[in-house]
């Protein structure tokens, strides 16, 4: 089998608990998301989100160097955030330390894949 040309990049898998009113409220998701990319600096360029009935939330961001997908289940208090990004820094070193700065007080669960 011929080898795929992969480029550089980081993918992390971010887990957390938050209230369902949290995790059922856009206007927060937007704000905590815009503030970890803002923190790690990493560049949107646009975003779409989709609510569920009755409840739950899915939010993707294009950015300039990829994508972060941020689901919620508010019914089960849980938040899941899939970042893939190729930019040059490296991110392992810090993004934990700027999550637990996002969402205060929580237990955060990262995960680093590395292909």
């Amino acid at each position: 089998m011929k080898q795929i040309n992969r480029p550089p990049f980081q993918h992390f898998v971010i887990e957390t608990q938050e209230t369902a009113e949290n995790l059922n409220s856009l206007q927060w998701l937007k704000d905590k998301t815009e503030k970890l990319l803002g923190q790690l600096e990493i560049t949107t360029v646009t975003n779409i989100y989709h609510k569920f009935k009755p409840v739950g939330i899915s939010l993707v961001y294009i950015l300039s160097s990829s994508h972060i997908a941020i689901h919620t289940w508010p019914e089960d208090r849980y938040l899941h955030i899939d970042l893939i990004t190729c930019i040059k820094n490296p991110l392992a070193n810090k993004i934990e330390r700027i999550a637990k700065s996002v969402f205060k007080g929580n237990t955060i669960k990262i995960y680093e894949f590395k292909y």
